[in-house]
């Protein structure tokens, strides 16, 4: 299905909400008449967690990398700042122009909000590095993911994707991006913390450690919004449900989680106190809760966390509040009713 371009911001002769995500409306999101309340939920969530940076201290970090982090383990620390800022420079990009694509007001306003904290974890990398290090050595590590074979390798196979949305604006490369956006976010990102939990645990970089646990917890609200939108979408337009399309995200999946995998042997190859077999087990058990939330199949080995260590890293353990979707999904979700949502209230 190839939609119209989108040509008006606002319409005053259309409805303000409608059945199907693609439908057009006037642009006036009233959130209270929207199709489905979960996205009303999650983005209370993700307010609800809002944070900046700065927030943060970097005063015991500063010592610990002058003090007693290792040439590997800085090294390591480098590396790791690159992965993620790489991704977060992708998603804050692909989230609006998602946002411009789809005619849902609710799920613009989630893709805007969701784009708007990808742009503060960028900055908190920024943050973090410029508190250790001069501009150029800084510099130095953002030029990185454009020179790594891994990383270049493993983020290709996503960016196809994302460029055959930009050129085909249709319904059906809108998904493939979206998948591809949930596995960015659900793998690539959570298996892009773990560098820093592995310092936490060696007792070194806590202030580092509490940045990456504000951005996985939001990171995994992200992915989990990418899927009940790729789920609405598919009970929307049941054309689009089709087993080939189950085909592809079971395909994408296995590629992405094989070149994380090599991604990680090459990241960790002066690390012999990570034990890389665990992590990329962990890779696999990242992206069977994906396809668990997409209604698939977990198709890779590990069906429990690989690494219970890292478990005491967990954000949802953050304030003793759960915020994992993937950990908790439906079974824990409480979706607002008629009832209880009392807007006279708010």
């Amino acid at each position: 299905m190839q939609l119209t371009k989108q040509v008006r911001v606002f319409d005053e002769t259309l409805p303000n909400s409608a059945p199907r995500i693609f439908d057009e409306v006037s642009g006036i999101l009233f959130w209270d008449d929207i199709t489905n309340q979960r996205y009303y939920d999650i983005i209370k969530e993700m307010r609800e967690k809002f944070w900046i940076p700065d927030e943060v201290s970097m005063n015991q970090d500063v010592q610990h990398w002058h003090s007693v982090m290792s040439e590997d383990e800085i090294e390591l620390f480098k590396n790791a700042i690159g992965v993620l800022a790489v991704l977060d420079s992708i998603a804050t990009f692909f989230d609006k122009v998602a946002a411009d694509f789809i005619r849902d007001s609710a799920i613009k306003a989630c893709m805007a909000f969701i784009a708007g904290m990808e742009s503060i974890h960028n900055e908190s990398y920024t943050y973090n590095l410029s508190s250790f290090v001069s501009k150029e050595e800084a510099k130095e590590v953002f030029e990185r993911p454009k020179n790594n074979e891994f990383m270049i390798r493993r983020n290709k196979m996503m960016m196809e994707l994302f460029d055959e949305f930009l050129v085909k604006r249709d319904i059906e490369s809108f998904l493939k991006g979206l998948v591809a956006m949930a596995g960015l976010e659900g793998v690539c990102f959570v298996n892009g913390f773990t560098p820093f939990y592995h310092f936490n645990r060696n007792n070194k970089m806590f202030g580092t450690g509490t940045i990456i646990q504000y951005i996985q917890r939001d990171e995994v609200m992200h992915s989990y919004f990418q899927t009940v939108v790729v789920r609405d979408i598919l009970t929307q337009y049941p054309e689009h449900n089709t087993p080939e399309f189950a085909e592809f995200v079971y395909d994408f999946f296995e590629k992405l989680v094989k070149l994380e995998q090599e991604f990680c042997e090459d990241l960790y190859k002066n690390t012999p106190d990570i034990d890389i077999d665990e992590v990329k087990d962990y890779v696999g058990f990242r992206a069977n809760l994906i396809l668990d939330n997409l209604g698939l199949d977990k198709i890779f080995p590990a069906k429990k966390n690989p690494m219970p260590w890292i478990t005491a890293f967990d954000p949802a353990n953050l304030n003793n509040t759960k915020t994992d979707f993937f950990e908790g999904k439906e079974t824990n979700y409480v979706k607002t009713s008629e009832e209880a949502n009392d807007w006279d209230d708010l």
